[in-house]
C-alpha cells in the first residue's frame, strides 16, 4: 500500500517541519503568559529585561498600569517567568535569555516571524510588525 508514496521529497520534508514547528509554537503559546511575552518582544525594539515584563504581566492581569506596578506587586510573575515560563520559552527557541542582564528578546529565525504574525492574527491580536 505504501510503495506507491515514493521516497519523501525536499518540499514534503519542509512541509511537515514547518508544521511540526507550528505545533511546537502553538503549544508553547498556549499559556496566556508566554503569548503576552512573545506579543510584547515582538514589538520591541531590542532585549527587555525580565522585570519590565513582570510588570506588564501583572498591569496587564490587574487591568493596571505598568506604572502602577512595584517589585512587590509584580514579583510573583517575576517568579513564574524565570521558572517557568522563560526556559519553555527558549527551549522551543522562541526567545533568547541574556541571563547576565537577565533580559530576553525573540530568537533571531527565518521562520519564527512569519509563524508568529499568523499566530497572532489567528488569536485577534495586532501587532506593529
Amino acid at each position: 500500500m505504501t510503495d506507491n508514496l515514493g521516497l519523501p521529497t525536499e518540499e514534503t520534508i519542509a512541509s511537515k517541519l514547518r508544521d511540526g514547528r507550528a505545533v511546537e509554537l502553538f503549544d508553547v503559546l498556549s499559556d496566556k503568559r508566554r503569548l503576552w511575552v512573545v506579543d510584547h518582544l515582538f514589538d520591541a525594539d531590542g532585549p527587555v529585561s525580565i522585570t519590565t515584563l513582570a510588570r506588564m504581566l501583572t498591569a496587564i492581569e490587574t487591568d493596571t498600569s505598568m506604572a502602577a506596578q512595584s517589585r512587590e506587586s509584580s514579583r510573583p510573575a517575576y517568579i513564574s517567568l524565570h521558572h517557568r515560563h522563560v526556559p519553555k520559552l527558549v527551549q522551543a527557541d522562541v526567545v533568547v535569555h541574556n541571563e547576565d542582564r537577565q533580559t530576553l528578546e525573540l530568537a533571531d529565525s527565518v521562520e519564527l516571524s512569519p509563524l508568529l504574525a499568523t499566530f497572532f492574527v489567528e488569536h485577534g491580536m495586532e501587532t506593529s510588525n
